[in-house]
């Protein structure tokens, strides 16, 4: 089902053995990558930095050569679809406690191995956060607090497949290098308003501590009640690497 969902956003796919014909990409740091996927990603690249994030293509390449697998058939959008679809920059505010506003960009799947789209951060100290949701949106990801007291926030996760009146909300906290889940409740669109803050979810109730709020009927001792589910993270060193 995945698949066919991807399918629909491609505009066009090029083979990962098809050299194709396009002059090669030149940021200030250049791709890392084989000569075919940088020629395929070329018109993306540059037009995502330039015309969209309006940020050095240096910025793009960083995930590029980071987390693109050579091995994956790479998927080249057209420009007029990659418009369509920008929301603009997410400003959550200070996540990694440097006293500066972070920001960060939804990234499309590159490549026919992607489960979803990816939430990048334009300070890349903070790790990417990868999804299995194709319904990706700036007001999505939001910080609900330094609830670990480590001096980095945690940030919640409102997640949708698109079309069922099921939703998520995650908890991620950075631990080793990357993003890791520490909370998720279901709601129900049925019971909950799901235009309220998200923030309103969840409340930390101590060092370590919160709790979110789920409202679903798919529990059916407490189907349909507003049920607080109680969470803990533990303590891990946050390692965050550049």
């Amino acid at each position: 089902m995945i698949r066919y969902t991807l399918f629909s956003f491609i505009l066009l796919i090029l083979s990962c053995r098809n050299t194709g014909n396009h002059e090669g990409l030149t940021p200030a740091n250049p791709l890392s990558l084989s000569d075919t996927i940088r020629i395929l990603l070329n018109d993306n690249i540059r037009y995502i930095s330039d015309s969209l994030w309006k940020r050095d293509p240096a910025l793009l390449d960083h995930y590029i050569r980071k987390y693109l697998p050579d091995s994956c058939c790479v998927i080249r959008f057209e420009n007029e679809h990659l418009k369509k679809d920008y929301e603009g920059p997410g400003l959550p505010g200070d996540i990694n406690g440097d006293h500066r506003p972070d920001t960060f960009y939804i990234l499309k799947e590159f490549h026919l191995c992607a489960e979803g789209q990816s939430y990048l951060f334009a300070d890349t100290s903070l790790p990417r956060l990868t999804t299995t949701s194709f319904c990706c949106h700036p007001r999505n990801l939001f910080p609900i607090g330094d609830i670990d007291e480590d001096g980095i926030q945690e940030i919640g996760l409102y997640y949708s497949s698109c079309s069922s009146h099921y939703k998520s909300l995650y908890a991620y906290s950075i631990k080793k290098g990357g993003w890791k889940e520490v909370g998720h409740i279901i709601f129900d669109t049925y019971y909950m308003d799901p235009e309220k803050p998200y923030q309103h979810f969840f409340r930390k109730t101590g060092k370590g501590q919160f709790e979110m709020l789920e409202t679903t009927d798919l529990r059916e001792e407490n189907a349909g009640k507003p049920i607080w589910q109680k969470f803990t993270i533990r303590t891990e060193n946050t390692n965050l690497q550049p």
